[in-house]
């Protein structure tokens, strides 16, 4: 009789054990959730990371890969990034990607500003020529539009990258990335010129170029600087002298 009470008080202890165990197993999966759903880029840009003195940079949050935008596009960097090296340190999410299927009707919340323009001797002429390493990293919700007309009826590029030129890109990957553009657009760049890519991956997502090449990773690519041409006869055009060392070689 001893031995069955023993035994019956430590089912019963058991049972308590689990019974309260239990919701807190719940709580702590409600809580990893809203973590999850709080990494979601909230819009702002960091560019604190960038002293200009060093040849890499680590970036491991949405604001820090938005402030390289803006470093890149205002020509921080006095040769493009050349000689630089950008690692991706964590996975990235730019969107909440829960209607993904209907951002060709309703933009999300973020709209990603491309990285490196190409542009030209007078419109400015900045794309990227360092490394970007994604070291096997995702970025997420991805979404570009850049369906305009500018000057003259010239279109626009759209990508991850609006351009890159004499660039390494390596091990990154994209999943559900949308890029429309008037030009040539790709997830990863609208236009490759001179450069190395290797290990890029897109999954789940949409290219939509209207009058331009379009393509899963890149828009358009070439092997020559197809922007030096352009900006030397721009130039010559007004009776001006172009040295292209001034904008780098590729």
């Amino acid at each position: 009789r001893i031995i069955k009470r023993v035994m019956a008080m430590v089912l019963v202890i058991a049972m308590t054990l689990t019974t309260s165990y239990t919701p807190w197993l719940g709580k702590s999966s409600q809580m990893r959730t809203v973590e999850a759903a709080g990494s979601v880029w909230d819009g702002s840009v960091d560019t604190s990371w960038y002293t200009g003195d060093r040849d890499s940079y680590d970036i491991s949050t949405a604001a820090q890969l938005a402030g390289f935008a803006k470093l890149c596009d205002e020509a921080a960097h006095e040769d493009r990034f050349r000689g630089v090296t950008i690692n991706l340190t964590a996975d990235i999410v730019l969107n909440d990607t829960k209607n993904f299927k209907n951002w060709g009707k309703k933009a999300p919340k973020n709209t990603w500003n491309p990285i490196g323009k190409q542009g030209s001797a007078i419109m400015g002429y900045c794309p990227f020529a360092g490394e970007f390493k994604g070291n096997g990293h995702t970025i997420t919700g991805l979404y570009v539009k850049n369906t305009d007309y500018g000057f003259l009826g010239v279109t626009d590029r759209a990508g991850f990258f609006e351009c890159i030129c004499g660039a390494v890109v390596t091990d990154l990957k994209f999943n559900k990335a949308y890029v429309a553009s008037s030009g040539p657009a790709g997830v990863l760049a609208g236009i490759s010129e001179s450069s190395y890519i290797s290990g890029v991956e897109v999954t789940n997502s949409k290219v939509m170029s209207l009058d331009g090449a379009a393509g899963g990773v890149i828009g358009s690519c070439h092997q020559f600087v197809q922007t030096y041409m352009m900006s030397f006869l721009i130039l010559a055009a007004f009776g001006v002298f172009v040295n292209p060392i001034l904008y780098g070689d590729a």
